[in-house]
């Protein structure tokens, strides 16, 4: 069965569609990224979010936590909205939910900022994160670390 969290989520938020997904095939994924409105990366730390690289792959227009490696992958407003992480004193670290809130509606109710997120993103994955690009950055990396001792 489904953890426990999960149904206590669909019985709070019953007025949306939710969907909770575990493992499912590659063609059933990329189904879903090509027909998905937006995606949301609410983390609170990431160093190389695979599942960010990969909608931005397929070109959905994200939502994203202003955190580590997500700062570095994504610019503000240009492949990405976004959202500050905030601390309080009792929980830490933690999403502004507000922020992330706002960004999501921003991204409902503006098809066109959609639209130029969707392909500045895709183009910026093209640019910077493909398997040959990643490659490329990492045997240099490598090169130059050698090189030095």
């Amino acid at each position: 069965g489904r953890p426990a969290f999960v149904e206590s989520l669909k019985e709070k938020y019953a007025d949306l569609e939710l969907n909770f997904v575990s493992q499912i095939p590659f063609e059933e994924l990329v189904h879903k990224y090509r027909t998905c409105t937006l995606g949301i990366i609410p983390s609170l730390h990431e160093q190389c979010s695979y599942v960010a690289l990969e909608m931005a792959m397929f070109g959905v227009p994200l939502a994203v936590t202003d955190v580590d490696g997500l700062a570095e992958m994504f610019v503000q407003r240009r492949t990405a909205l976004k959202v500050p992480l905030v601390f309080d004193d009792v929980k830490g670290l933690d999403v502004d939910t507000g922020k992330l809130a706002d960004a999501v509606a921003c991204l409902l109710g503006k098809p066109v900022l959609r639209k130029q997120l969707s392909e500045k993103g895709r183009h910026y994955f093209l640019e910077h994160f493909t398997v040959d690009k990643m490659l490329k950055n990492t045997l240099e990396i490598y090169n130059r670390i050698l090189c030095l001792k």
